[in-house]
Parts: C-alpha cells; sequence; structure tokens
C-alpha cells in the first residue's frame, strides 16, 4: 500500500494546536525490469511527473527500475500483494501466464505495423483487456510500447528460415517465443534471463537474441552482435498496472487523474521508441551493423502458418476481430 509521509507530523502539530506545516504527501513505489534510458524507465518517469503536476505534489511515485525489486514474475506478485503499489511490465514475460487473455497481443505477425497495433490497444479490444486484469489482482490503466521485435545475431545474417538453422538464439523465459524459434528451425533455443544475455553473448554461448532496438542498445548487446534482421515480427506491448486496493482507495476524481497520468506516460514511451529507433539504425550502420530489411517474411509465415493457427485457437474470435481492425 502506498505511504503517506508528514502525516505523523501533522497529527503532532494538530495535537499541539498548530496547523501542520504541510499536505500529507502519499507515495507509490513503482518497479519494472527497465534500465535506465529504457522505454520502461521513459514511461514511469512521465507517469511520475504527471501525476505529481495534477495532483500538485499530493502523490508521488517512487520509481525501481533494473530489476531491483525482482524480476518480472517477482513485480507481478508484489503488485497483487500490495507491497509494490504499481508495476511496468511488458507481454513478453509472465503476465500472460498471470492473465491468459493478454496473450493475443503477441501472436507473431498479429499487427500489420504500429499504427495497427496502437489503434487496437487504444480501442475496445485494448480497454476489454486491462478492464479484465482486475479479475487477476490488479489495475491494468494503460497501453505502452517496448517496439516491434527484430532478430539480432552475431556473424550469421538470416534472411530464410533455413538460415535460422545457424542459430544458438536466447529467448525470454515463460511465453511462446521459445516455441516459435524451435518451429523456425534454430539449433538450439536458450532461455535466459535478460541481465544474463550479455555474458552469453561475449562468451560465445549464444550468437543470437530477439529484442526491440532500444531494449538491445541498452543492455549493450550490439557490443557482440552485429547483424540486424527486421522481422517486426512480435509487437511488444507495454502495460502500466497497479494494484486493485490501492486504486480502490483513491476515489474517484485521483483515479481519474491517474489514467490520464498512464496514458500520457504510454504515450510518451511510444515516441521514445519512434524516436529511438530512427536514431539507433543511423548510430549502428555507422558502427559497421549490417541491416536486413528485405527478409523473405512470406516464408517465415508460411513456416510457422501451423504454429500460428494452433496458438491463436485458444483466443477464440478475438485474432481475426485484431488482424481486421482497420
Amino acid at each position: 500500500m502506498f505511504r503517506s509521509i508528514m502525516a505523523a507530523l501533522g497529527v503532532g502539530l494538530l495535537i499541539a494546536g498548530a496547523p501542520p506545516a504541510a499536505q500529507a504527501e502519499d507515495v507509490l513505489k513503482l518497479g519494472h525490469v527497465g534500465g535506465s534510458g529504457s522505454a520502461f524507465s521513459i514511461m514511469a518517469q512521465s507517469f511520475a511527473s504527471e501525476v505529481a503536476k495534477a495532483t500538485n505534489g499530493r502523490y508521488r511515485i517512487e520509481e525501481y527500475g533494473n530489476s531491483v525489486l525482482g524480476d518480472e514474475s517477482a513485480l507481478l506478485d508484489a503488485v497483487k500483494l500490495g507491497t509494490v503499489d504499481v508495476v511496468i511490465t511488458g507481454l513478453v514475460g509472465p503476465m500472460p501466464g498471470v492473465a491468459p487473455e493478454t496473450g493475443v497481443l503477441i501472436l507473431p505477425f498479429l499487427f500489420r505495423d504500429e499504427a495497427h497495433a496502437v489503434k487496437v490497444l487504444d480501442g475496445p479490444i485494448g480497454q476489454s483487456l486491462l478492464d479484465g486484469m482486475r479479475n487477476h489482482g490488479f489495475r491494468g490503466l494503460a497501453w505502452g510500447e517496448n517496439g516491434f521485435r527484430q532478430l539480432m545475431t552475431r556473424d550469421v545474417a538470416v534472411r530464410e528460415p533455413k538460415d535460422v538453422k545457424a542459430l544458438t538464439i536466447r529467448v525470454a523465459k515463460g511465453n511462446i517465443i521459445p516455441r516459435i524459434w524451435k518451429d523456425l528451425g534454430a539449433a538450439q533455443v536458450v532461455e535466459l534471463n535478460v541481465n544474463d544475455v550479455y555474458e552469453a553473448l561475449k562468451s560465445g554461448r549464444i550468437n543470437a537474441q530477439e529484442n526491440a532496438l532500444p531494449n538491445a542498445w541498452g543492455y549493450n548487446f550490439f557490443d557482440y552482435q552485429n547483424h540486424v534482421t527486421i522481422l517486426n515480427y512480435i509487437y511488444s506491448p507495454l502495460v502500466l498496472v497497479m494494484n486493485n486496493d490501492v486504486f480502490d482507495e483513491l476515489g474517484p476524481e485521483i483515479q481519474k487523474t491517474i489514467v490520464q497520468a498512464a496514458h500520457g506516460a504510454a504515450q510518451a514511451s511510444r515516441d521514445f521508441v519512434a524516436k529511438q529507433n530512427q536514431e539507433l539504425i543511423t548510430k549502428l550502420e555507422e558502427k559497421g551493423t549490417i541491416f536486413i530489411t528485405d527478409p523473405n517474411l512470406a516464408a517465415f509465415h508460411d513456416v510457422l502458418k501451423p504454429t500460428l493457427i494452433e496458438l491463436g485457437s485458444k483466443y477464440g474470435e478475438m485474432v481475426e476481430n485484431i488482424r481486421n481492425n482497420q
């Protein structure tokens, strides 16, 4: 639960017959796994700024990034329990295991482009998924963005599915991505926490990983990878969630303010990712990174078609409703 600072001071002064020195300040603890300068952190900082401004400092957000409060599984447990008030998490991780209906959003090749993804997430489908999170122990406030995921390799150029056979690829734990790369024929699929990827690339234990460009840059993975295949194969939403009880205690007006701040923070993450992608492509090309911008996407679709049918079947009409959203 959030903490009230100066409350005790205020009570003491009232007992003494003097007015309190200042209004009590309620502090909300926010956790995420992103590093400094990541989309996670940009979203957190924007949320903190908007909340402070809209409430005249009545509420303050304390940011705890870089997994200092635990990995994403621990953070989701914490926000349900109330030991952390607010969490920003990705969908490529444990969230679909906690709120299974959200897994539809990370089906490969679901979204045509960013505009399509934003329209879905900011529309009735996205709102219904946020509303459903209440049944899992927390309140979904807004969808942000971590960018489309690309394939990044060390000394391997991937243009066709057959090229994937040369990859020992790191993937995040606890989601559908390991299945995707196994079905594409990777030599080995290695599930690692993100904080272990740098050393795995450095040592040669892996020669590939898939990620959004800003994430890979933030973790310095390009020290040991020099090819990027632009697949745009999974869109990576971020979602800002709050403990149910904390949200309910805020009252209607502050709840409205919190939701508005969350949407502002979501847009800040999208703006950041769009800007970063453009800047990073230029920086990385100058450093000698080879971008493969014309892979045979039709061939990737063909190989994965049976997998996508199977994975999508559990979501019923939702998949087609998303694909047909204009």
